[in-house]
């Protein structure tokens, strides 16, 4: 049990340590959660993510609204030409109609002439483009991004929440592991005192020989049992030390604790987890998503219309065929496209059926977590109570048979089995308090109520303060 407990710690708390300063108190479960929101790398890489996506989105608020643009041209060009290369005047028509016959004459008997010009030109143009349909394109693509948005919150939400249910797991693992170190180590003085008796008693002739041993034995056996939970303690300490970057030794005030009072039902808990869950809602968002990637792949098969609008900023310059400004209308349809929009179709509604199903499919786990969450709580509340009695019948057992060891009327067995009764009995109360605060930490997770978790601790009617054998 001390060596799992010791490798999940470490496992657990394996962050990097990051060192930095701590007052010199003890660490309230409070003060651990705040820090751990300035230091946790998970927590921070969550916000950026979801400030990410909040900018995206914030970013196609404007879609349909106008672009306008400046674009401007430096060129220097030169034109040449030449009337022998131009067409016979018989050939050109005016408003549709031929030249007239004398026109024709005039320019007819003019010799051939040769030209060139050149010019330098400086265009800055005015352009305006406003779309007012696109078959769905801008809506999906608005849409799509609020979808991502809501869905980096509920993940951003979820490793909050996964960080505290961490902390809770090492805070109270500490506790948990200095509570079996007093009881290991001071099982360990006991059988030293036994050890002495039972040394003072062989030497008056009221032991054997062979009881001393069987109490020698036992006490290296405490031995070997302090030791280790000193080890489980510091395997303890270093992973909640790493959890939140610091290099102290810290001392924990928030004891283990217990709710004996009447919590929700399971079908409550259940009920909020349906809606409240993060994964749940991140999926949720993900389904919005992808139906909105659908409808994007169905406007491709929709024209597009735009106003546009052109105005020459230096008339100047302009060419002659340049117009001083334009306005208008424009239609686009693709008629046949380079992608088979009919499969892309297909892959977008396949996707969101995937989505969708991935939904639905969380939805059942975290309903079956919350139903097993709410047990374990239940089980570790009844397991606590009982080990309260256990406890104290264990007391009285100790003191009965050390007496009666003392005494030559019991046996060297008898006593040390005592004695590990009662310090089996103190380590599964503690054990059994540190499963429903992790369990409770559990449960608030599932069901998306864990900034609730310090007000339930506070309100707690039992706690378990250090006890000794």
């Amino acid at each position: 049990m001390l060596t799992g407990l010791a490798t999940g710690l470490w496992l657990a708390g394996s962050a990097c340590v990051q060192a930095t300063e701590l007052p010199q108190k003890p660490l309230t479960y409070a003060d651990a959660s705040s820090r751990l929101d300035t230091v946790s790398d998970a927590i921070k890489a969550a916000d950026a993510f979801r400030d990410s996506r909040a900018d995206t989105a914030a970013s196609l608020d404007s879609l349909n609204l106008p672009t306008v643009s400046l674009a401007v041209q430096a060129f220097r060009y030169q034109k040449t030409l030449d009337s022998a290369s131009l067409p016979a005047l018989n050939d050109v028509t005016a408003n549709g109609k031929p030249i007239p016959p004398p026109i024709q004459d005039f320019f007819g008997s003019l010799p051939d002439v040769k030209f060139s010009y050149t010019q330098d030109v400086l265009r800055p143009v005015v352009s305006a483009l406003w779309p007012v349909y696109t078959g769905g394109k801008i809506t999906s693509a608005q849409e799509g991004a609020r979808a991502m948005q809501r869905q980096a919150e509920a993940l951003a939400e979820h490793a909050h929440d996964a960080e505290r249910v961490k902390l809770a797991t090492l805070y109270f693992g500490q506790a948990l592991a200095e509570q079996m170190q007093t009881v290991r180590c001071q099982v360990r003085d006991g059988m030293e005192q036994h050890l002495k008796n039972a040394q003072a008693m062989e030497r008056q002739g009221m032991a054997t020989r062979a009881q001393r041993m069987q109490v020698e034995v036992a006490r290296d056996a405490s031995l070997r049992g302090c030791q280790a939970a000193a080890r489980t303690f510091e395997s303890a300490r270093i992973a909640l030390s790493n959890l939140l970057r610091t290099e102290q030794t810290l001392t924990l005030a928030s004891p283990l604790f217990l709710i004996t009072t009447p919590l929700d039902t399971k079908q409550a808990y259940v009920e909020r987890a349906d809606n409240r869950n993060a994964q749940v809602r991140s999926l949720d968002a993900a389904s919005d998503a992808a139906a909105q990637v659908e409808r994007a792949a169905r406007s491709q098969w929709k024209p597009t219309v735009v106003l546009l609008g052109e105005y020459n900023l230096k008339r100047s310059d302009q060419l002659v065929i340049d117009p001083d400004w334009i306005v208008g209308i424009g239609v686009r349809y693709e008629l046949l496209s380079n992608v088979d929009r009919q499969r892309s179709i297909s892959a977008a509604r396949r996707a969101r059926e995937a989505a969708q199903d991935a939904t639905h499919e969380a939805r059942t786990q975290v309903r079956t977590a919350v139903a097993t969450a709410y047990e374990m709580l239940m089980g570790a509340r009844e397991q606590y109570e009982l080990l309260q009695s256990s406890e104290a019948l264990a007391r009285e057992n100790v003191r009965i048979q050390a007496l009666a060891f003392r005494e030559g009327q019991g046996t060297a067995t008898e006593m040390i089995d005592a004695e590990n009764l009662l310090a089996a009995a103190l380590v599964e109360r503690a054990a059994a308090a540190y499963n429903f605060d992790v369990t409770l930490a559990q449960l608030l997770d599932a069901t998306g109520q864990m900034d609730q978790y310090p007000a339930l601790m506070r309100g707690a009617d039992k706690v378990l303060a250090e006890t000794s054998p």
